[in-house]
C-alpha cells in the first residue's frame, strides 16, 4: 500500500489535480473505473468530481472510460459506505434495505433514549446536582459526550472508565479538603455579616450593596457553589471590609469544601452513568425500529472490513482509495480509511492542514495533523499544489507573508506559499483597511452600524472586479460581497443593521414561522383543515386586506350574535370562501398537497405580491413560501423514520417545535444580496470581495465540558484511534466568565497550556480560511483606531499590518494598493425594539380581486390521461448538479432556457449559459453540465432520427370545441419525413426508479401537444417523450395507452 498526501491550499486547484491524476491512471491502463473508491464530504462535490473526471476523459477521446466513471464508487462518505453495506449485506447478515436516520431525527431518538433510561430518583439527583453546580443543561452535556464517544468508536462500556479517569484528573488539581470550610459555616458567616452590616449607623453605598447581595443569597431555597465565589468578590468598601472579611475568606476557599468536591465528583459519575445507559437504550430503540444512523453505518462498515470474506472481495475489486478534503475527516472515518487502505494498492489523501477546524463535520484536527506528520516522517509520500487559481497576486503574496511562519510547526514554507496564476488587472485595491469608528462609548452596535454604512457606500461607489464567466472586468453588485463574522449572533445583528439602510442581505437565519407570508400560509392551512378555527380566519382577513380588527370586528360580533359565525368565517373574504369550497377534498390529500391547496385557494402568492414592498423583499417572501414547502418534505421524512402518520395538523405542530428550537430557517435571499456568514460556514466558498470582521475577538480557552484527550501514545496509522479517551469536567462557576478560583487553578496546569496552544492554532487556521475566501479584494476591519489590528490578527505575530498608507510593501517585494477608509456611525438614539406583533402591514391597502378565466387552457395544466403507458428508453448516465435548496420552478425555467439555446446552437459558448444561470439563480447551476446534457440528447436524436429537423420552443395555438384556446410551447419538436416526435423537458431531480411514475403525470400535457401538432400540421405525432434533464433520462410516453 502506497500512502500519498497532497497538500492543497485554498484555491490551488485541488479538484483539477484529482481529476487529472485519475484520468491519467485510467488512460494508461493502470486502473479501471470499477477499481476506484473516492469519497468527498458533500453531494455536490461528489457529483462535480465524477463529472469532471468523465469530461476530462471525453476530451481525451476515452468515451468508454468516461462512461465507466459515472458508475464508479465516487460519492460522499455516507453514500459510498451505505452502498458498501448493501453490497455485502449477505456476508454481514444485514438487510440490504436500511432505514437511515438523518441528524435531526437521530437527536430526537437519542433524547428519547436518555429520557427513558433513567429512573425518577436518578433524574432528581442529576437535577439537584446540576442546580447546585450551576450546570444549565446536563442533558446537553450528556448528549455531547455520547456523540463524541460514538464518532470516536468508543463503546458504551468505556463510559465507566472515563468517569473514573475524569474524576481522578480533576482531583489532582483540587486543594486538600478542609473540614472547617463547609456550607453551615459559610451560611453563618453570611448571617453574621448581614446582621453587623445593618447595625452600621451611616453605611456606605458599597456596604449596603454587599448586605443586599448576601440577603439575596440567603433567601435562596438551595445555595449554589457559585454563591461562594460571588461573596468572595464583594466590594463592601473600607468600612465593610472587617464585617464581610470572614464570609469573603470562606467563599474564596470553596475548592477546599469536602461537600463541593463530593458533589462535583458525584455529578461527573452520574453523567457518565447516564451516558452508558442512554447509549445502550439508543441502540435498543434503533434495533427495535429497524433504524440506523450515519455513525452506525460507519461502525458497521468498520466491522465489515474485519470480515475475511469482505476483505478478499475488496482486494479483488478495489485498488485506489481517494479521500478529498481529508482535513475534515472525523475520527471514525479515519479509522475506516486506515482499515480500507490495507486492502488497496494506493491511497491518495488531498487536503489542507491549514484549514483543519475542530468540530467541522465532526472532524478532529489533531488526528488529521497526526496523519500528515506520519506521512512526512516516512510513512508515505507528500506533494504540494503550489499555484493559486483563485486570488489576485497581491492577495496571494499577503497570505504567504501572514501565514508562512504561523504554520511553520506543521508545514515547510514551500507547502504554504502559493504563486498566483491570475494575470488580470483591476483598478480596485487588493486590500481594504476599514476603521470602524464611533462617537461616544464603544459598543458592538456602533461598530456594526458603521460597517453597514461602509458596505453601502463601498458598493454604491463602484468597485471593479473580475467576471470569471465573461473574462472581463465589471462593476461589483451586492451579491459579489461577503461579510464574515465569528458567530451567528453577530452575523444576525449585522444583517439587521444592513437591512435598516436598504442593503439586501442573504443570511441563513431562523424566524420563518413568524414572517407574515408564512403566517398567512399557515393560517390558510389551518382554516382549510379546521372550519372552526376563527383565529385563522382573523389572520387571513388581516393579512389579505391590511385592515386591523377595527375594520371587521363589528361584523364578526354581529355574526356571532346572530349565530352565523360559521357563515362569516366563510364569506368575510374571497380567500375564506375558496378555502371553504376546497375543504371537501382535504381527507384525500397528503400534507404536501394540503399545503399546496391552501396556498392556491388562499391566493397567498398573489397577496404577497400585492403588498407592494419592493421587488427584493417580495422575492424573498416568495422564497420563504418555497422554503415552507421544503419543510413539508422534511416533516414527511421525519414521520417515515419515526413510523408516524404525516398529517397537516401534525405538520403545524412539528413546525412550531422547529420554531422553538430556532431551526425554522428562512430562505436565503435569492436575488442580488450581500452574503453574511460565519467563518466556519464560509469554508469551500469564495467571493470577489470579502470583509473579514470580528478581528478583535479574544482567544477563548477552556478545559470545561466534554473533550477528547490523548494518552500520549505515538500515532499509529493502522490503529489511529488508539490511546484516545474522553474527559468531562463541568464548570461550577459559569457566570464568572473564567475569573474564578477553579479556572485560576487549572491555568497553572499542562492541560491548560496544551488547550491554549490548540485554541491559538485553530484560531489562526480559521483566520486563514476567512482571508483566503477573497478573489479580488480583501477588506480587514479595525475597531476604533487605525492601528488597532485586533487580538485575533495579533495571533499571527506579523508587523506587516496594519498599513499606514495607501500602499503596502511586503518583504517578498510585492506591493499592494490599500483602500484605507474610516466609517463613522454618529451616536444617534435608536429605539429599543418593542415586543413583536403580528400586524406587519400598513393599513388601507386597496387590493384588486382577480378572477381566473377558463378561456385560455395551457397544455401543461392538463390532467393525466389515466391510461398512459411509459417505459425508460435511455439513461444518459449523467446529472445536472443543483447546489443548495433553490426554488425548483426557477431552476426548471433556467434549465429549459439553456437547453433551448444548446439544442438550437450546439456550438454555443458555455460561458453564455453560465452567465444566464448565474444572473438568475447565482451559484445554483453549471452551464457546462446543462450543455453536456443537451449534446447527449442531440447524439441520441441523431442516432434514432437521422436527418431530422429540431424545433425548440415550438409555439402552438389551437381553438378547442368549447370555444377555448389551447396554447403552449413544445420544448422540442422533432420533424421527420414520417411525422413528428415530441420531447418535453422536466427538471425533476428524482432518481431513475421514479421516472415512470413522474412521466405518467404529464401524459395529459403530451396528449394535448400531440393533438395540437397533428391538427395544425396534418402529420402524425409518432412518439412522445419526457426528458429528465436534471437526472439524465428519457422516458417514452404513450398518452392513449
Amino acid at each position: 500500500m502506497n500512502l500519498n498526501y497532497t497538500q492543497a491550499s485554498a484555491g490551488s486547484g485541488k479538484t483539477y489535480s484529482i481529476e487529472n491524476d485519475v484520468a491519467d491512471k485510467l488512460e494508461r491502463g493502470e486502473l479501471l473505473p470499477s477499481e476506484i473508491i473516492a469519497v468527498t464530504f458533500t453531494i455536490d462535490a461528489a457529483e462535480e468530481l465524477k463529472g469532471r473526471i468523465s469530461q476530462t476523459l471525453i476530451a481525451r477521446g476515452k468515451l468508454e472510460l468516461a462512461t465507466g466513471v459515472m458508475s464508479a464508487r465516487i460519492g460522499t462518505v455516507h453514500s459510498v459506505f451505505g452502498n458498501f453495506l448493501s453490497d455485502f449485506a449477505f456476508e454481514l447478515g444485514l438487510s440490504p434495505e436500511q432505514r437511515v436516520l438523518d441528524d435531526q431525527d437521530k437527536q430526537l431518538v437519542l433524547a428519547e433514549a436518555l429520557d427513558n433510561c433513567l429512573s425518577l430518583d436518578e433524574l432528581k439527583s442529576l437535577n439537584e446536582l446540576s442546580n447546585r453546580l450551576c450546570v444549565d443543561d446536563w442533558r446537553a452535556d450528556t448528549l455531547k459526550i455520547i456523540e463524541l464517544m460514538r464518532t470516536n468508536a468508543m463503546p458504551a462500556s468505556d463510559a465507566d472508565t472515563f468517569a473514573h479517569a475524569s474524576i481522578a484528573k480533576l482531583q489532582n488539581h483540587l486543594p486538600p479538603m478542609d473540614a472547617g470550610v463547609n456550607e453551615a459555616t459559610f451560611i453563618q458567616a453570611l448571617k453574621d455579616a448581614v446582621l453587623q452590616g445593618k447595625q452600621v449607623v451611616k453605611p456606605t453605598k458599597g456596604l449596603l450593596s454587599a448586605v443586599e447581595d448576601c440577603q439575596k443569597i440567603l433567601r435562596q431555597p438551595a445555595l449554589t457553589w457559585q454563591n461562594w465565589v460571588k461573596v468572595s468578590k464583594l466590594r463592601p468598601t473600607k468600612m465593610g471590609e472587617p464585617i464581610f472579611a470572614q464570609a469573603m475568606t470562606i467563599g474564596l476557599q470553596v475548592l477546599k469544601s469536602a461537600d463541593f468536591q463530593q458533589e462535583l465528583t458525584d455529578f461527573i459519575s452520574k453523567v457518565f452513568q447516564a451516558v452508558h445507559k442512554a447509549m445502550d437504550t439508543f441502540a435498543e430503540i434503533k434495533k427495535a425500529r429497524g433504524l440506523i444512523d450515519f455513525v452506525d453505518q460507519e461502525n458497521l462498515a468498520l466491522a465489515a472490513l474485519n470480515n475475511s470474506v469482505v476483505q478478499n472481495r475488496l482486494r479483488e475489486q478495489v485498488r485506489y482509495l481517494i479521500i478529498d478534503e481529508f482535513q475534515d475527516t472525523s475520527p471514525l472515518q479515519l479509522a475506516l480509511f486506515s482499515k480500507l487502505s490495507e486492502l488497496v494498492d494506493d491511497v491518495l489523501m488531498v487536503g489542507d492542514a491549514k484549514q483543519a477546524i475542530y468540530g467541522f463535520r465532526g472532524s478532529d484536527p489533531k488526528l488529521t495533523l497526526d496523519v500528515l506528520n506520519y506521512v512526512q516522517q516516512g510513512g508515505g509520500q507528500t506533494s504540494t499544489l503550489s499555484n493559486s487559481y483563485r486570488s489576485r497576486p497581491g492577495l496571494v503574496e499577503l497570505t504567504n507573508e501572514l501565514f508562512t511562519a504561523p504554520f511553520g510547526h506543521l508545514l515547510q514554507p514551500q507547502q504554504v506559499k502559493l504563486t498566483s496564476q491570475c494575470n488580470y488587472n483591476l483598478s480596485s485595491a487588493e486590500l481594504g483597511w476599514w476603521t470602524l469608528a464611533y462617537e461616544g462609548r464603544k459598543s458592538n452596535e456602533r461598530a456594526l452600524s458603521a460597517l453597514a454604512e461602509g458596505i453601502r457606500e463601498h458598493v454604491q461607489a463602484g468597485v471593479e472586479i473580475w467576471d470569471k464567466q465573461q473574462k472581463m472586468p465589471r462593476t461589483a453588485t451586492w451579491r459579489d460581497l461577503a461579510v464574515l463574522c465569528r458567530g451567528n449572533a453577530e452575523a444576525a445583528e449585522l444583517a439587521g443593521y444592513c437591512a435598516r439602510i436598504g442593503i439586501p442581505v442573504s443570511l441563513e437565519r431562523a424566524g420563518l414561522v413568524e414572517t407574515p407570508e408564512v403566517s398567512l400560509a399557515l393560517a390558510c392551512l389551518r382554516r382549510l383543515i379546521d372550519p372552526s378555527d376563527s383565529l385563522a380566519s382573523a389572520e387571513i382577513l388581516t393579512l389579505s386586506t391590511g385592515h386591523g380588527p377595527e375594520k371587521w370586528l363589528k361584523d364578526r360580533l354581529d355574526a356571532v350574535a346572530a349565530e352565523e359565525s360559521w357563515h362569516w368565517n366563510n364569506t368575510a373574504h374571497s380567500s375564506l370562501q375558496r378555502l371553504a369550497d376546497s375543504r371537501k377534498d382535504i381527507g384525500l390529500l397528503s400534507t404536501k398537497e394540503a399545503l399546496d391547496l391552501a396556498l392556491l385557494a388562499g391566493d397567498v402568492a398573489n397577496t404577497v405580491c400585492q403588498w407592494n414592498e419592493g421587488a427584493k423583499l417580495t422575492e424573498h417572501r416568495l422564497a420563504n413560501l418555497a422554503q415552507l414547502s421544503q419543510f413539508v418534505d422534511d416533516y414527511e421524512s421525519h414521520c417515515q423514520a419515526q413510523f408516524l402518520a404525516a398529517t397537516p395538523t401534525g405538520f403545524i405542530l412539528w413546525l412550531k417545535n422547529q420554531e422553538q428550537r430556532f431551526s425554522d430557517n428562512q430562505a436565503a435571499n435569492p436575488g442580488d444580496a450581500i452574503t453574511i456568514a460565519t467563518y466556519h460556514k464560509s469554508k469551500g466558498l469564495e467571493w470577489p470581495i470579502v470583509i473579514c470582521n470580528s478581528l478583535d475577538t479574544p482567544l477563548k480557552v477552556s478545559l470545561f465540558g466534554p473533550r477528547i484527550v490523548s494518552q500520549g501514545l505515538p500515532f499509529d496509522w493502522h490503529s489511529p484511534l488508539k490511546g484516545r479517551e474522553l474527559c468531562y469536567w463541568p464548570n461550577p462557576f459559569p457566570d464568572q466568565k473564567g475569573n474564578d478560583v477553579l479556572t485560576a487553578q487549572l491555568q497553572q496546569t499542562p492541560e491548560w497550556s496544551e488547550a491554549e496552544q490548540q485554541a491559538r492554532n485553530e484560531a489562526i487556521q480559521l483566520l486563514y480560511v476567512g482571508i483566503t475566501r477573497a478573489r479580488d479584494q480583501l477588506i480587514l476591519t479595525a475597531i476604533g483606531k487605525d492601528d488597532a489590528i485586533g487580538s485575533w490578527l495579533e495571533l499571527i505575530n506579523n508587523n506587516v499590518l496594519p498599513p499606514t498608507t495607501g500602499s503596502l510593501s511586503l518583504p517578498s517585494g510585492a506591493t499592494l494598493n490599500v483602500d484605507m477608509k474610516t466609517w463613522i456611525k454618529p451616536e444617534t438614539p435608536t429605539a429599543s425594539p418593542a415586543v413583536r406583533t403580528r400586524h406587519w402591514l400598513a393599513p388601507g391597502l386597496n387590493l384588486t380581486e382577480t378572477v381566473s378565466a377558463d378561456y385560455y387552457q395551457s397544455a401543461s395544466s392538463q390532467a393525466p390521461t389515466g391510461n398512459a403507458t411509459c417505459n425508460v428508453v435511455h439513461d444518459f448516465g449523467s446529472r445536472i448538479s443543483i447546489n443548495g435548496k433553490p426554488d425548483m420552478e426557477r431552476v426548471g425555467d433556467i434549465v429549459h432556457h439553456c437547453l433551448a439555446l444548446a439544442l438550437s446552437k450546439p456550438d454555443i459558448d458555455v460561458e453564455i449559459l453560465d452567465s444566464l444561470a448565474n444572473e438568475n439563480i447565482p451559484g445554483i447551476l453549471q452551464g457546462e453540465q446543462i450543455l453536456n446534457q443537451g449534446l447527449a440528447l442531440i447524439d441520441w436524436i441523431n442516432t434514432r432520427y437521422p436527418n431530422a429537423i429540431l424545433h425548440t420552443e415550438l409555439p402552438i395555438l389551437k381553438m378547442l370545441d368549447g370555444g377555448s384556446l389551447r396554447l403552449g410551447a413544445v420544448d422540442l419538436a422533432i420533424e421527420t419525413s414520417e411525422g413528428w416526435v415530441v420531447i418535453d423537458h422536466k427538471s425533476n431531480p428524482q432518481p431513475k426508479e421514479k421516472w415512470i411514475e413522474i412521466a405518467q403525470d404529464y401524459s395529459g400535457q403530451l396528449q394535448a401537444y400531440k393533438e395540437a401538432i397533428e391538427s395544425l400540421s396534418g402529420k402524425p405525432v409518432l412518439e412522445t417523450f419526457i426528458h429528465f434533464s436534471v437526472s439524465g433520462g428519457l422516458v417514452a410516453v404513450n398518452p392513449g395507452g
